[in-house]
């Protein structure tokens, strides 16, 4: 039996997915001109610009928690190479696809420019463990990052559901702040200069986007999002956060515009995916059928939106443009980007997905019906074979 989906948690990712696309197109150019400009608490509007980057530790937050409540019964006796196999190859559908077709055109775009061992390292989702100079598509660094993630989730969740939930507690929260603090005093470290560990000052900011770090930061969320998954599933717990929904939401906020809180917005961020696993304002402004929408398409855009800007850039203007025909060029493009994705989404996302998870049904109803078939079956045998039958989004 297919999980039921928590149509608010669909829809912050649409929401998400808009705040990358403000970020990548709009940040610099507005942090740039707000330089020149004196107003009433600039420093802390210019912090909440500046904290665009927890959009995608919410993410991996996200993924995390959707990955529990799809898998974690299935994972219930443990790990086996059928159910890892089965797991990896739907993630693989799901996002493998649409990102080959993206590098595809981003690197028709960069040419003659793009270098063979540039696009190798993006065509195996490893420009994570490399530096920015590695990126075709400048957004794909935290799918490699998830991509990572996925080879070790199913591990992290067979070990943390053995755990009482009092354990899991303790060891997130001192190996999660141990990575965020940790990432502060030191370099994110490519895979090119691994050997050049330094010591830095502590720089405030969470926002790594290759190296060491950026994985660890992958880690430091998949972790997060199993204990909130398991926070979910204590229904005591969770009706306490729901009445405390508002508060919790509004230090949320008041977190991006403070900057030493940049430790903390992490927890509070997986608060607030509890929040909206309730019935409350917050959620059903998510489950409102345009946020709803946006969600859907919020893949697609997340990977299309530098894709249509850089065409734009290619194609029709040169980057050296005033600051009000950017904010113009910004509205126009984000339009397309819109458009753009909904008709990936639309003609290639659910027709390709929707080919390849037949292509895996059937593999697994013939797996399980091999299994079915022999007399000899364990206990764990017979739970792989149950859930190889069930069909799973």
């Amino acid at each position: 039996m297919a999980t039921k989906e928590i149509k608010a948690l669909t829809g912050i990712r649409g929401l998400l997915a808009l705040r990358v696309v403000f970020d990548h197109y709009f940040e610099y150019d507005l942090l740039k001109k707000m330089e020149k400009w004196q107003f009433p608490l600039k420093d802390f509007v210019v912090c909440m610009i500046e904290r665009g980057y927890f959009t995608v530790d919410f993410f991996f937050l996200l993924s995390s928690f959707v990955l529990c409540l799809v898998y974690e019964k299935k994972f219930k006796y443990g790990l086996d190479i059928s159910l890892y196999k089965n797991f990896m190859l739907k993630r693989i559908v799901r996002i493998y696809p649409f990102y080959l077709l993206n590098i595809l055109l981003f690197s028709a775009l960069l040419l003659p420019k793009l270098t063979l061992h540039k696009f190798i390292v993006n065509l195996f989702f490893i420009q994570s463990l490399y530096d920015i100079k590695h990126i075709i598509n400048a957004a794909t660094w935290s799918l490699s990052v998830e991509f990572i993630m996925y080879l070790i989730f199913p591990f992290l969740l067979v070990f943390f559901s053995r755990q009482k939930l009092w354990k899991t507690i303790i060891i997130v929260l001192i190996m999660t702040a141990g990575i965020y603090i940790t990432s502060q005093y030191f370099d994110s470290l490519s895979i090119e200069t691994i050997n050049k560990i330094k010591r830095i000052p502590f720089k405030n900011n969470l926002g790594d986007s290759f190296g060491v770090n950026a994985v660890l930061r992958g880690v430091s969320g998949f972790m997060l999002g199993i204990l909130t998954y398991q926070l979910y599933k204590n229904k005591t717990f969770l009706q306490k956060i729901q009445q405390f929904a508002t508060p919790i939401l509004v230090v949320t906020f008041l977190a991006f515009f403070v900057k030493w809180t940049v430790l903390f917005t992490p927890y509070l961020l997986a608060l607030n995916i509890l929040i909206l696993c309730g019935d409350n304002w917050y959620a059903k402004i998510n489950e409102t059928k345009i946020v709803y929408t946006f969600g859907l398409l919020s893949f697609s855009i997340y990977l299309n939106h530098l894709l249509v800007r850089y065409s734009f850039t290619k194609f029709l203007y040169e980057t050296a443009l005033k600051y009000e025909q950017r904010m113009w060029l910004f509205s126009i493009e984000t339009i397309c980007t819109l458009m753009f994705s909904y008709f990936t989404y639309r003609l290639f996302e659910i027709p390709v997905n929707g080919f390849f998870r037949k292509k895996l049904q059937t593999w697994e109803n013939g797996s399980a019906k091999r299994k079915l078939n022999n007399a000899d079956l364990s206990a764990m045998d017979k739970h792989i074979a149950k859930v190889e039958k069930e069909k799973v989004d």
